[in-house]
């Protein structure tokens, strides 16, 4: 298979590429994560993987890995493709940091990362991100120190960065490691972005689908660590009201073709990923701190939707 760079990707290693045509990205992988979708594709005795299904990457199978002699890569749906201009957030989920595999400097390194940052008290670290500047016409990416330099008050502030509407109302800053303030720094302003009565149907329909997401994840047997939710909405206004308009009174998560078999014009996408060091084990019971992560999310969302509500009666 014919493949190039990832351009897209604001979180995890280095290394992803796509196919010729875009639709399908390869990943390097442990076997931890290959035996992931496996399990959760295949195994139907589990409540929780049929749930969890609909909230990973199509998983096309396994091909060896591109320059890595011996390692192999697992192949998935690019979840940014069919995107014209994709707005893209990985947020990082759980309190615990690394695995059982972990050396002790490790283990100390990643306690120690996870009372620094956002990860321990709330379940959540918003890694890299990008945003369409609806004018500027360009992409604005958000760098990974910007996530891991927030203070758990800001995480509102950085949910308004991702999700901007079109007159902007988010501070021109970001926060520094090295303030003992908890100050700013000014860097690029706040992308404009999407008109508020498009973006409310776009929360909405995330913050249902992260609810979904919840309660499958409340039924999975698992530890994630260095798991993700990656979210992706179009950015473009004109393409996102067509879509919106498409969809009419359906969720606006709806992705099952249309009776012609062609696909809808995607609104938003959202999917757990990042399973190199995910174990599923019966007796585990589910992952408290993942679910402490989710839960942070929803109230966050929900706050942003409340947020451009009431802007747009301003």
């Amino acid at each position: 298979m014919e493949t190039v760079l990832l351009t897209s990707q604001v979180g995890g290693h280095a290394g992803v590429r796509a196919s010729a045509d875009g639709s399908q990205i390869l990943k390097p992988c442990l076997p931890t994560e290959r035996a992931f979708y496996e399990k959760v594709i295949t195994d139907d005795s589990v409540e929780g993987f049929k749930l969890l299904r609909k909230h990973v990457p199509a998983f096309y199978g396994v091909t060896p890995a591109e320059g890595q002699e011996g390692k192999d890569s697992i192949i998935l749906e690019n979840l940014s493709h069919r995107f014209t201009k994709p707005n893209i957030l990985d947020i990082k989920l759980g309190t615990v940091l690394y695995d059982d595999a972990a050396s002790p400097e490790k283990r100390e390194r990643m306690i120690k990362s996870a009372k620094e940052t956002t990860s321990l008290e709330t379940g959540v670290r918003i890694t890299g991100f990008q945003v369409y500047d609806t004018t500027t016409q360009k992409t604005i990416n958000i760098p990974k120190d910007y996530g891991r330099a927030l203070k758990v008050s800001q995480l509102p502030e950085a949910i308004a960065r991702f999700f901007p509407i079109a007159t902007p109302i988010v501070p021109l800053s970001t926060p520094t490691p090295t303030d003992e303030e908890g100050g700013h720094t000014e860097i690029t302003p706040s992308p404009a972005g999407t008109p508020p009565n498009l973006l409310v149907p776009v929360l909405k329909g995330i913050v249902q689908s992260v609810r979904e997401l919840r309660h499958a994840l409340a039924k999975t047997e698992m530890r994630m660590v260095g798991g993700s939710i990656l979210f992706i909405y179009e950015g473009d206004p004109e393409v996102l009201a067509r879509a919106l308009e498409s969809a009419g009174a359906d969720a606006p998560a709806n992705e099952d073709p249309f009776a012609d078999g062609t696909l809808p014009i995607p609104i938003f996408s959202l999917k757990l990923i990042d399973f190199a060091h995910t174990i599923l084990k019966e007796g585990l019971g589910p992952d408290e701190g993942v679910l402490l992560g989710v839960d942070t999310t929803i109230a966050l969302l929900e706050a942003r939707i409340k947020e451009v509500q009431e802007a747009a009666e301003a």
